[in-house]
């Protein structure tokens, strides 16, 4: 029996919390506990009673535990937060970086629609190859798709007006549509309650017939919003395969004049002020009253009808007229020769290396494209087709599949049609998301280096309009005829399947009617070639080609259509269930108690009345409970987001007069202070930072992740005062980037776009995966971007000098006052929040990696000043910082410069990881050898940390952040460390900035110039690393 998938939920109460057994256990704890005091448990028994009446109102609570999750976790708007809650779609989180050569393949192809067919090859096992992790690209250009996109485009002149036309009439397209979407939406959620009945009616004080009649009424009219949506998607489908071919193509006078017709009456039927005031007005009544609006919404539904059907139907006829616009336009293309020109193949070898650049991984990159080369060759035969199918539409049919399986046999499926096949999303999106569909890894595995005619026969006969293939071969430009044909890998040199065209082979593919069937000769071989000679076959090659274009049409449509996972996967929907008003169970109290919402009439007694307030407050500490209870119900969305905001984990609702009848009267000291009481009371027991930990724990495991905070904690010199706050916020970046640290964990940046960030600059986030990962891990503050290190310092004039040369100009204080010295004691509302000064003075190493702790401060005080001297441990002698007038500015001043230093420190924690594939060279220079780099560039990373932060510069630390690398870089990579001062950091970071400019501009232009440039700024880096290396043990490969 094969093992379940999920893990079964454990309910800890089988029978749900219900009132019988509730109650029945409750009686059995009092007669357990005051039995031999109580011993009439009769209905009539005010005891009875109260227990009653509490046992009820936790059925309550139990019914509002048993809604569904994304019940819990829909907001006030009526959505779920997903991003929030840390939550992503199968398409978002399942796929992963490239981690095969099939995975690249899959990229490239799916990427730029231009390649037929590609395939990778390790360089390792070229001669003069430098390093591994290298790979040639092997790539079959679509010929006919390259050359009608080199040809010079034939734009009309009103082609800028026309786009001018569809911005606007797609600005106001879009607000149509989110109208429609929204009230969609809201309409799905009161269909599904009205079809509830009885119990929906009566909850909005609705008659059960007019809550039937409301489900048919609003049942209509999403059937008609869905119709109208439909009719927009086809509109714009059809606007954008038309505009697709305007840009290659002239415009006929009578086609331009029905189009501009067309979006004259789009702009109109858009603007269309009745149905755009109906659909506004019932979102207002919506968003003033979001729970029952539906009970009065009728007669806005009804002003909906009619200008929503005129809209569907406009729609409907405009949709007609564009196809027949989009059919007069390719009557009009004339189809592209082969033959004319060069195919640019340099634009398509540029976008594979720039899709290459952002998808590689670490140690990986392209040593160069080649481009295959084709051999030409005709489908010949004969083919019984049925009577009564079209047959230029089966003779391209039977082309295009031919000529598809011939020169790549990749399929692209339909995700839609893929899910509805497996549902497993898991499979479906295993490896690198391929956004234009799903590619099958079958369609790169086991290609064979032989096709027989026999694969093709089988492929047509599959087609619909095809009876029986009697005759099928391969013909050459010679007339040779082919019932098999290799593909020539040693030489790059692959067939390719050709349309006839003029002075081509004339010997071609015969579709026949059953009774034209030719006869073969008794030897059972196929007679002689028979030419296409008459008006009529001439005449049936045209109507042919003309259906190719379309179908190749399509197809390129296709390739180029990104599908909208929205759509296809819709994301789970909850309804706002959980309301955190509490309802007093005093309200279900028999009257003669007086406590419910009657009160005690004014005739009875005093003795009467304090008896009731007793009760009152007696039920007050339980009712107290369950309403604090409703309260975590209405914030467990807060409690289990990425809100970074939270403070508190326990939740407390005040009970007024509201919940509980006359509860105010019996606050002591009145509902502002009860109401800080009671938060107080809360906080006291609220773990917040234990529980808020565990929950991210839980989000994490989820993913299954897990933070090292104990490590952190452990080695942490700058967040003492609140450890636990800077752990958790960690643990919320984690989460937030938990979909790139996963993914792209072995991913490289990409070179060829910008990568160093200035330290207040705003750049697209370009940084390896690991990279990221290892700084949130290590909980680097700078974890999203890669800036220069030493320009924390270098911006603000300030630098680190070592110590024994800062002290030959340092005034130090006689030695007998140092001995008068006494530490300052910490204060928190003098360690606020400090802004780093613009300009610094230099700095001494012990005076940075000390100065981060308040207790190496000293006070030095003297009739006429107090002076602030630092303990530094590479220093014998008290560090002299500043002279102030009083005490208090002492104290102070340490606070600050504590605080100063201690950001500084932060600001300077980042590390650089250097690809030593990418320094190896280029162009010409190949074979330059630079002693030291026999196995320099394989699959080796070096990893460079500053060594002069208060952090950095503990060995342990180092130990940690060594291995926190090595474990989460790639197994086959091996890293190299390097724990540089300041000045070495400058130095290796000034070539560094150089050197990934001159790769960004080597890969973007390769000219010789360019790689001289880039070889230079890659031996300076290869010299310093070489020079740097450390002499202790490296972890190796096993």
């Amino acid at each position: 029996m094969p093992a379940s998938e999920q893990i079964p939920r454990i309910r800890i109460d089988p029978d749900g919390l219900d009132f019988e057994t509730l109650r029945k256990e409750a009686i059995g704890k009092v007669q357990d506990l005051s039995g031999d005091l109580w011993t009439d448990y009769n209905l009539h028994d005010p005891g009875v009673t109260i227990l009653e009446q509490l046992c009820y109102g936790l059925t309550d609570l139990s019914y509002r535990s048993g809604f569904t999750v994304p019940d819990y976790l829909t907001g006030a708007k009526g959505t779920i937060d997903y991003q929030q809650q840390a939550l992503y779609s199968p398409e978002e989180i399942l796929p992963s970086a490239a981690v095969t050569g099939i995975d690249y393949q899959k990229i490239l192809y799916d990427a730029i629609p231009e390649i037929d067919y590609v395939w990778l090859e390790p360089s390792a096992t070229e001669e003069n190859a430098l390093a591994n992790g290298l790979y040639t690209v092997f790539v079959k250009l679509d010929d006919e798709l390259i050359q009608s996109r080199a040809d010079p485009p034939k734009q009309d002149e009103s082609l800028s007006e026309l786009s001018g036309k569809l911005e606007r009439i797609n600005i106001a397209s879009e607000y149509v549509r989110s109208l429609l979407d929204q009230l969609g939406h809201q309409l799905d959620t009161d269909h599904e309650n009205l079809k509830r009945g009885r119990d929906f009616a009566a909850d909005i004080d609705l008659p059960l017939p007019a809550s039937e009649q409301l489900a048919d009424q609003t049942g209509d009219i999403l059937h008609q919003l869905d119709a109208s949506l439909s009719s927009v998607d086809d509109i714009w489908s059809k606007i954008g395969s038309i505009w697709s071919v305007l840009m290659d193509s002239s415009l006929s006078t009578d086609l331009s004049a029905r189009l501009n017709e067309v979006l004259f009456k789009l702009d109109a039927v858009f603007h269309y002020a009745k149905l755009n005031d109906a659909l506004k007005n019932i979102l207002a009544a919506i968003e003033s009253n979001p729970d029952d609006w539906i009970a009065n919404g009728g007669e806005l539904l009804e002003k909906l009808v009619i200008p929503l059907s005129r809209f569907g139907s406009v729609l409907s006829r405009l949709d007609k007229i564009l196809a027949g616009i989009g059919d007069g336009l390719f009557s009009e293309i004339n189809t592209p020769d082969q033959s004319a020109g060069e195919l640019d193949e340099k634009a398509v070898i540029q976008r594979i290396r720039s899709v290459f650049a952002a998808h590689r991984n670490l140690c990986e990159d392209i040593h160069r494209v080649e481009v295959i080369h084709t051999v030409p060759y005709f489908l010949a035969g004969e083919i019984e087709i049925q009577p009564a199918h079209n047959s230029a539409k089966i003779y391209a049919e039977i082309f295009l599949q031919c000529a598809h399986y011939i020169s790549s046999g990749i399929q692209i499926d339909r995700y839609e049609s893929i899910l509805s096949q497996t549902g497993n999303y898991e499979q479906v999106f295993s490896g690198p998301l391929t956004r234009h569909g799903f590619i099958s890894d079958r369609c790169f595995e086991g290609a064979e280096e032989i096709l027989s005619v026999v694969d093709l026969i089988s492929l047509i006969s599959q087609i619909d309009g095809v009876s029986k293939v009697h005759d099928l071969y391969l013909i050459d430009q010679e007339n040779k005829k082919y019932t098999s044909i290799s593909y020539d890998s040693s030489r790059y040199v692959f067939p390719d399947l050709c349309f006839p065209k003029s002075g081509k082979p004339k010997q071609l593919l015969r579709l026949v009617l059953p009774q034209d069937v030719s006869r073969k000769n008794h030897d059972g071989k196929a007679t002689g070639f028979t030419p296409y000679e008459n008006a009529q076959d001439e005449a049936l090659l045209e109507e042919t080609r003309l259906e190719l274009k379309k179908l190749i049409f399509a197809y390129h449509a296709f390739r180029n259509n990104r599908p909208s996972f929205a759509h296809l996967i819709p994301l789970p929907k909850g309804e706002r269930r959980v309301s955190p008003d509490y309802y007093s169970i005093q309200n279900h109290f028999p009257a003669v108690y007086g406590i419910n919402r009657y009160g005690i009439p004014q005739s009875e007694s005093p003795d009467v009345k304090a008896k009731a307030k007793q009760l009152k407050a007696y039920l007050f500490p339980y009712e107290q409970l369950m309403a604090d209870y409703l309260q975590h119900l209405q914030e467990m969305p807060r409690l289990f987001s990425l809100d970074s905001g939270l403070q508190q984990s326990y939740f407390s609702q005040f009970l007024d007069d509201r919940n509980i009848p006359g509860i105010e009267s019996l606050y002591a000291d009145g509902n502002h202070h009860s109401r800080t009481a009671l938060s107080k009371i809360l906080a006291r027991y609220d773990r917040f930072t234990e529980r808020r930990n565990r929950v991210l724990d839980t989000v994490l495991a989820m993913y299954g992740e897990q933070y090292p905070q104990r490590s952190l904690q452990e080695f942490d010199c700058y967040r003492r005062p609140d450890q636990a706050k800077w752990v958790i916020e960690n643990k919320i970046n984690y989460l937030k980037c938990i979909r790139e640290i996963t993914r792209d964990r072995a991913k490289g940046f990409n070179y060829l776009k910008p990568v160093l960030h200035a330290n207040h600059g705003a750049l697209e986030e370009n940084l390896a995966g690991a990279h990221k990962r290892i700084s949130i891990l290590l909980g680097l503050q700078s974890f999203d971007r890669i800036a220069l290190i030493t320009d924390v310092l270098a911006e603000r004039n300030s630098r680190l000098i070592p110590d024994h040369i800062l002290s030959e100009s340092v005034q130090f204080l006689p030695e007998k006052m140092e001995e008068r010295a006494i530490p300052v004691v910490f204060e928190e509302e003098k360690f606020a929040q400090i802004a780093i000064p613009a300009k610094l003075p230099s700095f001494g190493y012990g005076v940075f990696k000390d100065g981060v702790e308040i207790k190496n401060f000293r006070l030095i005080s003297t009739r006429e000043y107090t002076a602030v001297c630092l303990k530094s441990g590479q220093n014998t002698r008290l560090w002299p910082l500043s002279r102030k007038r009083n005490r208090d500015d002492a104290v102070r001043y340490a606070h600050e410069f504590c605080r100063a230093i201690t950001q500084l420190n932060i600001a300077c924690e980042s590390f650089h990881m250097i690809e030593h594939v990418l320094l190896r060279p280029r162009g010409q220079d190949v074979a330059t050898a630079i002693p030291g780099t026999e196995d320099f560039f394989d699959f080796r990373i070096s990893v460079i940390f500053p060594s002069w932060t208060a952090r950095f510069a503990n060995t342990t630390f180092r130990k940690f952040a060594e291995e926190t690398v090595i474990k989460n870089l790639p197994a086959h990579i091996l890293p190299e460390f390097y724990w540089l001062d300041f000045v070495p950091m400058q130095d290796l970071e000034q070539r560094y900035k150089t050197w990934l400019f001159c790769l960004q501009q080597a890969n973007l232009d390769h000219h010789q110039d360019n790689f001289k440039q880039l070889n230079r700024a890659s031996e300076r880096i290869i010299s310093f690393l070489l020079k740097n290396r450390g002499e202790t043990d490296c972890e190796c490969w096993l």
